[in-house]
């Protein structure tokens, strides 16, 4: 899948369904917001910035030895 197809089907998930129950300035500006978020995240990952499930297990199970 690429970026934009991804950033397609989000933008089609809110044609569908808002997030918020109104269609005030304040559920236009989250979907904005949110679609601004999802964009920046799947960018991330392109670069490989990321933790791995492993590297969150190693530091959790560390938080009870302390």
């Amino acid at each position: 899948m690429t970026k934009l197809e991804t950033t397609e089907k989000i933008e089609n998930r809110f044609l569908v369904g808002q997030p918020c129950e109104d269609d005030s300035i304040d559920a236009a500006d989250y979907q904005k917001k949110f679609i601004a978020a999802v964009e920046e995240g799947l960018a991330e990952l392109d670069r490989g910035e990321f933790v791995t499930l492993e590297e969150i297990k190693k530091e959790f199970s560390s938080w009870g030895t302390r």
